[in-house]
Parts: C-alpha cells; structure tokens; sequence
C-alpha cells in the first residue's frame, strides 16, 4: 500500500472565470482541507425531520514566498475585494485509464491572508 505523501499534491490556483492557466502556488509547506456540512433536527409531533444543511469548505496553504512574488499580493487585493478564485490541488501519483491525474478542485473566496517575516 502506498502512503499518500504531502510531495504528492500540487496546488494551483487563478481568478474564477480568468481565461488562463493558474498559477501553481509554489513551495507549499502544509495544505489543509476541510468539508463539513451543518444539520438541522426539528421535532415534530410525528417525529423528527432532518433538514439537509448548508456544505463549507476551508483550504489552508503555508508556504514560502520568492522576494518578487506577485502572487501574494494578488491574493490580499483579492481578500480586500471579495474577488472568488478556483482552486485546485492535483494528485501527482494517481492517473485514471485516459491519463488524467487525480484533482479536486473548489470555488471560493479568500477569507484572510497572513504574511509572516521571521528573523
């Protein structure tokens, strides 16, 4: 069996309805993805009744930014703006019979931004 590894996945990511190739977030030191889905139980006289809830999905990128990288301040300009991206993160290591690669891909907006510059 092999382990799925980190090294695995690539991440690319363009401005939703852009007429270009995306941009491969480059040096990615984690990514994280995270789907919940919240559920509604409402009591009745005839029992319960589940309501189907309302489908998040949160993607975390860490990584390191080169000195001349516009990526990042595309990406603040767009948390500022509300500008939705697309986002997709490829499976290197898995291609199906037409030779495609394994990809999940997600529409959303950027909810914050964190630029850290340690010593």
């Amino acid at each position: 069996m092999a382990i799925k590894q980190g090294t695995d996945e690539l991440v690319l990511i363009r401005k939703a309805g852009d007429k270009k190739d995306a941009n491969k977030v480059m040096w990615v030191t984690e990514l994280e993805r995270e789907t919940e889905k919240d559920r509604d139980t409402e009591a009745t006289v005839d029992g319960p009744v589940n309501s189907g809830g309302t489908l998040e999905s949160t993607v975390t990128i860490n990584c390191y930014m080169n000195q001349d990288d516009t990526l990042c301040d595309e990406i603040e300009d767009a948390t500022e703006e509300d500008t939705p991206y697309e986002l997709w993160v490829i499976n290197k290591k898995v291609k199906n019979s037409e030779g495609k690669y394994k990809a999940e891909y997600r529409q959303g907006y950027w909810n914050s931004i964190d630029r850290t510059n340690d010593a």
